[in-house]
């Protein structure tokens, strides 16, 4: 489900060859705006043909020109692959987990893509 309270903010992608293969390395900003603390924010993204979670770490909260609070949740992991990419599919997600709703930020159903 498409919600507002979640979306991607700076995300980039590295990669390195090593040794016959691929280190990726991700890096980025999501955005979410507090509505429980019991929650999982992360990316899911697309490497290869394969899909996988990158679970986000709370960074720091910002005050908007509204005077709400949105929280800053960062992504930092590196990967290998055999393959060389030369763009990353990704969605941000927020599991709210005291409701037991989800909300993504899928680009508006076509997933953001990062070159490489």
């Amino acid at each position: 489900m498409f919600c507002a309270n979640v979306w991607v903010g700076s995300i980039t992608v590295t990669r390195t060859q090593i040794r016959g293969s691929y280190q990726y390395v991700i890096n980025g900003e999501i955005y979410v705006e507090n509505q429980s603390h019991n929650k999982l924010v992360g990316i899911h993204y697309e490497v290869g043909g394969n899909w996988h979670d990158l679970t986000a770490h709370y960074s720091h909260s910002l005050l908007t020109a509204g005077g709400n609070r949105i929280e800053v949740w960062t992504v930092n992991d590196s990967f290998y692959s055999s393959s060389m990419n030369s763009t990353v599919r990704l969605a941000a997600y927020y599991h709210n987990l005291d409701l037991g709703v989800s909300c993504w930020d899928n680009n508006g159903g076509g997933d953001y893509t990062v070159p490489i």
